[in-house]
């Protein structure tokens, strides 16, 4: 159960990253961002979806330790 919602997490964070990218073209087309800041707003979302991927990995491996045992 826990493993098939950490799946599901790893999905929200492809969908969040698909998002922000629409989101940033949008407000770099309608000049409200420059596009030095769109592409800080995409590095930062980047960075965060890296280390919440990086967690998603380590919880996997402490349940799957866990329910092997």
């Amino acid at each position: 159960m826990i493993i098939k919602n950490l799946q599901k997490g790893k999905e929200i964070l492809k969908e969040i990253d698909t998002l922000t990218l629409s989101n940033v073209e949008h407000l770099i087309s309608v000049r409200k961002i420059t596009t030095a800041e769109g592409i800080s707003i995409l590095n930062d979302t980047t960075f965060a979806a890296k280390i919440a991927e990086e967690l998603i990995g380590a919880v996997e491996v402490i349940f799957s330790k866990d329910i092997s045992n």
